[in-house]
C-alpha cells in the first residue's frame, strides 16, 4: 500500500546537451524556429540517452529537425502541440504532433519505452488528419496519451467535464506499469473514462485530484483535494511506499478525500 502526499503552495525552444563525465561539458545546441511562437513544458529521457520533448504551444511552421535535414510541421495559426525525441547526439528521431488546439504539460517513459503525453485540448485532439480524443467544443478538456518507443499512438483518454480539466502531471511505476496522473477540474468529471463505473467529481471552482490507473488506462482509485478556494494539482512523483502530490491552493480551507467505494489501496497524508 502506497501513501499519497499532497502539497499544495499558497499562492521560442532551445535545447541543449551536456557530459557530465568528469564534469558539466557542453556537447551541442540546438533551437526550434517556428517564426511565430512556441514553448517546452516537458524534458525527459530514456534508458538508451532519448530525448523525448513536450511543448506546452507552437505556431507556425515548425522544422523539429535541429541538423539540418527537414522536419517541418505546419500548425498555421492554430496553437497546437507536439512531442518529439532526439538520440542523445541530438539527431532527429520521430514527432507526434497534435495539430487541433492543444497543450502538453508533461512526457514521461513508461514500460517497454512506453511514452506517456498529458496536457488538455479543446473540442478534438487531432494528429496526421485523425482524430485521436473528443471533447467539449470551446472548453478545455484533459487527456493522456500513450506512444509506442517510435512515437506511434496505442492509446488514450479524454477527460470532459463539460467546463475545464486538465491533466498535468504523470507518473509510471517501473514494476507494474500503472500510471499515475494528477490535474484539477471544474464541473462535473468522470475519472473511470473506460469503466462502466461512475467515480466523478463535482466542484464550482476548480478542484485538484489524483487517479491511478493500470497500463491499460483502466481505473484503479481516485483522491481528490477539496477546498473552498481555486485548488490546482500541477506535479507528481513517486518512490516505493509513497506519491507525491503539488500544485497551488489560493485561499481557504483544504482537504484530501478519496473518490468512490473503490479507492481502498492507498492512504493519505496532507501538507502545506
Amino acid at each position: 500500500m502506497k501513501k499519497l502526499i499532497t502539497s499544495l503552495l499558497i499562492g521560442v525552444s532551445a535545447l541543449s546537451g551536456f557530459a557530465r563525465q568528469g564534469g558539466m561539458t557542453h556537447e551541442w545546441s540546438g533551437m526550434i524556429n517556428t517564426g511565430q511562437h512556441m514553448n517546452t513544458s516537458s524534458i525527459t529521457s530514456d534508458e538508451n540517452g532519448n530525448i523525448f520533448l513536450g511543448t506546452w504551444n507552437v505556431k507556425g511552421n515548425a522544422d523539429l529537425d535541429l541538423a539540418a535535414t527537414s522536419n517541418a510541421v505546419n500548425f498555421g495559426t492554430t496553437n497546437g502541440s507536439t512531442v518529439i525525441s532526439y538520440a542523445s547526439d541530438k539527431s532527429f528521431r520521430w514527432a507526434k504532433s497534435f495539430t487541433s488546439e492543444s497543450r502538453i504539460s508533461n512526457v514521461t517513459i513508461g514500460q517497454n519505452g512506453e511514452v506517456i503525453v498529458t496536457g488538455g485540448f479543446q473540442g478534438s485532439l487531432v494528429s496526421d488528419g485523425t482524430t485521436l480524443l473528443t471533447g467539449t467544443a470551446g472548453k478545455w478538456n484533459g487527456f493522456v496519451v500513450k506512444l509506442d518507443k517510435d512515437g506511434k499512438y496505442l492509446d488514450g483518454i479524454a477527460f470532459n467535464s463539460g467546463n475545464a480539466a486538465w491533466i498535468f502531471g504523470a507518473e509510471v511505476d517501473a514494476t507494474s506499469g500503472d500510471i499515475y496522473v494528477t490535474g484539477y477540474s471544474t464541473g462535473t468529471l468522470d475519472l473511470d473514462v473506460k469503466g462502466a463505473n461512475t467515480s466523478t467529481i463535482t466542484s464550482t471552482t476548480n478542484d485538484g485530484f489524483t487517479v491511478k490507473y493500470n497500463s491499460s488506462l483502466e481505473y484503479q482509485w481516485a483522491s481528490k483535494n477539496i477546498g473552498s478556494g481555486d485548488i490546482q494539482n500541477r506535479t507528481i512523483a513517486q518512490d516505493a511506499n509513497y506519491i507525491f502530490v503539488g500544485g497551488n491552493h489560493k485561499t481557504g480551507s483544504l482537504a484530501v478525500s478519496k473518490v468512490g467505494a473503490t479507492t481502498t489501496d492507498f492512504n493519505t497524508e496532507f501538507s502545506v
